[in-house]
């Protein structure tokens, strides 16, 4: 008879061996890289953040490349069809032009592309 591999197979709570202890500051860290980099591995998972810079699974992903801060990345693409307003365009943000004013962050490339399900590509 084949048994689970696994040896946590089936402990949960006062059974597991890590219960009630914290995880250490190493590997915390080491999850925090893992869902940075491999985001689509998050059960959080739901879509791809497309932005004129191309397209990626997280918004911390797009936001340390350009410096601007996630939660602004998160609304220019889930409000994509939004119109861009003058003060939406500050001193500190380099990205959005006197220009821009009028037009909808989806005209500039902003959109987010929920997928089907937890790690499912459906880019369209």
């Amino acid at each position: 008879m084949l048994t689970h591999a696994n040896p946590m197979k089936g402990k949960f709570g006062k059974n597991n061996p890590l219960f009630k202890k914290p995880r250490a500051k190493v590997i915390r860290e080491k999850i925090s890289r893992t869902k940075l980099n491999y985001p689509e591995n998050n059960g959080n998972f739901k879509g791809y953040y497309q932005t004129p810079f191309g397209v990626f699974g997280s918004s911390p992903q797009i936001a340390k490349q350009l410096g601007v801060n996630h939660t602004t990345i998160i609304k220019w693409c889930k409000n994509s069809k939004s119109k861009i307003r003058r003060q939406s365009i500050d001193g500190s943000n380099r990205l959005l032009k006197i220009a821009d004013i009028g037009k909808t962050y989806s005209d500039l490339g902003w959109d987010f592309k929920k997928t089907a399900g937890r790690g499912l590509s459906t880019r369209s």
